[in-house]
């Protein structure tokens, strides 16, 4: 089957043919922040995205690698003039690129192996490059990156940001895998829990040998956290759950109003009532769960790190995410409120009532008096926590591997080692 002759894949074989490609790989390459970078280190050049650039920051300070970014967007906006949007793919585009599977896109790959070969070249001229690092092992835009490290035996590795410990999540991501036929073209990947693991070897789209489990560098801070003095509780912290990915917007917008209503009537001056969201694009879903927000003394953050907040929280209001879960490293009081579409069937909870271990370690309230009361008991300090702290940190661990010693981020160095070492 020939190739369409559409306005991308003609613009493509213009700029091979006029020098085109190599221009736009280098004016990307000069966006390389180097700003990290010491001489007598071997380099790792990380593929930035918001959740992976919390591990780059804790890989800098912790390990014997430079750690230089740009970011993921920028291979992606340069490659769309050349690939038309119907194969911006993600998990896809690998087979449409492969002759010997589907094989759509073939006409492509030798244009986009030479932008990430010409990449990779221009960056070298500033400093060797040892290594290529992303955050996602299946990106439509990485497939070029990783075509240029082949060809020039760089390894092409992945700190995986997917955690699929919750079983619905695995289970759909085993159906995209299967169903896109993927197969891994990069090096080797390194995962943050077992769960995921076991999913993605299962699948077939990645060798045994292929994937490690490191846990994630992000929650290294964890490991260096005591536990805050009574006096310095001063929060009462409600992580938000508002959007539909989480399954209990309903369950939110109740818990919300019984947080706030809690908010105006408390008394202690000290006591702060914080609603903790990841990004500032998060606060619409709260508006609109509770338009008159702004009339309650509430505080809304998204750059107040957890490992400030949840140690010095009197109580940790969290439903679905792993940021429930981190209050498990703390002594905080963790409460999953767990009625109306907040009550789900196991595969699709992360922190679940029926099961023992995590019953051992957190309160779950069937209704909005229960959550009431669990709150009126966190203000006034006689809230305790559940659980031993080996069974919190255990039921962390499910999630997000731990390593018994050392630190997560000294986990990854060992793994980049390993292939840095091959090549």
């Amino acid at each position: 089957m020939k190739p369409l002759l559409d306005a991308h894949y003609l613009r493509l074989l213009l700029d091979q043919a006029t020098g085109g490609i190599e221009r736009t790989a280098r004016r990307m390459a000069a966006k390389i922040d180097w700003s990290d970078w010491k001489p007598g280190r071997q380099t790792v050049l990380c593929l930035a995205r918001a959740q992976f650039r919390k591990d780059i920051i804790e890989l800098r300070e912790r390990t014997r690698f430079n750690w230089v970014t740009i970011s993921a967007t920028k291979p992606k906006k340069c490659q769309e003039p050349w690939v038309a949007p119907q194969y911006r793919d993600q998990t896809y585009f690998t087979q449409y690129l492969d002759k010997n599977m589907d094989g759509r896109c073939r006409h492509l790959r030798a244009g986009l192996e030479m932008f990430g070969h010409h990449f990779l070249k221009a960056a070298a001229l500033v400093h060797p490059i040892d290594a290529v690092m992303a955050g996602n092992t299946d990106y439509w835009q990485d497939d070029a990156i990783k075509l240029g490290c082949r060809r020039l035996g760089i390894p092409f590795l992945v700190l995986a940001r997917e955690n699929y410990t919750k079983p619905s999540d695995a289970r759909r991501l085993m159906e995209r895998f299967l169903d896109s036929k993927f197969r891994f073209s990069g090096t080797a990947v390194a995962v943050f829990a077992k769960e995921t693991r076991d999913v993605m070897v299962s699948s077939g789209s990645f060798t045994n040998s292929a994937v490690s489990v490191t846990g994630a560098p992000r929650f290294d801070r964890w490991l260096e956290i005591g536990k805050a003095p009574q006096n310095e509780r001063i929060y009462m912290t409600f992580l938000s759950y508002a959007d539909p990915i989480y399954l209990a917007e309903r369950n939110f917008a109740e818990c919300l109003n019984v947080f706030a209503e809690a908010a105006k009537a408390n008394t202690n001056p000290d006591l702060r009532f914080i609603i903790k969201v990841k990004k500032p694009s998060e606060v619409e879903p709260i508006e609109a769960a509770l338009p008159q927000i702004a009339e309650y003394p509430v505080q809304i953050t998204w750059d107040m790190p957890l490992y400030e907040l949840l140690p010095r929280s009197r109580i940790v209001i969290g439903y679905n995410s792993l940021a429930a879960a981190e209050g498990f490293l703390t002594d905080a009081p963790v409460v999953i409120p767990t009625w109306g579409d907040a009550l789900r069937e196991e595969d699709e909870s992360l922190i679940y009532f029926g099961n023992p271990a995590d019953a051992a370690v957190a309160d779950f309230p069937r209704s909005i008096e229960e959550l009431r009361e669990l709150i009126a008991r966190g203000a006034t300090g006689q809230l305790k926590p559940k659980g031993t702290p080996a069974e919190r940190r255990a039921r962390f661990s499910r999630h997000i591997a731990l390593p018994e010693t050392g630190t997560c981020s000294t986990e990854v160095q060992k793994f980049v080692e390993r292939y840095v070492a091959k090549a």
